[in-house]
């Protein structure tokens, strides 16, 4: 699971309230969450201020072990 889907996941929220919060496009949103578009150093800075998500499970999911890291950025 990428990021964007544990957010929405772990906060009860849709797609369309995640992407409001990060003040981006439905469309663009979609496209960061499959994998279309790569993830910008703004949003992703975003995302780590806005949900306390570590930087590196934004940037670089695959050093970082998922189930460790959930939405507020504690391991639990």
């Amino acid at each position: 699971m990428n990021v964007l889907a544990k957010i929405e996941k772990d906060n009860g929220m849709m797609s369309k309230d995640v992407a409001e919060k990060l003040r981006i496009t439905k469309g663009y949103y979609s496209m960061l969450k499959n994998g279309v578009r790569p993830m910008s150093k703004e949003i992703g800075l975003r995302i780590h201020e806005l949900y306390g998500i570590p930087l590196e499970a934004i940037f670089f999911p695959q050093r970082v072990d998922k189930k460790s890291i959930n939405s507020t950025g504690t391991d639990g």
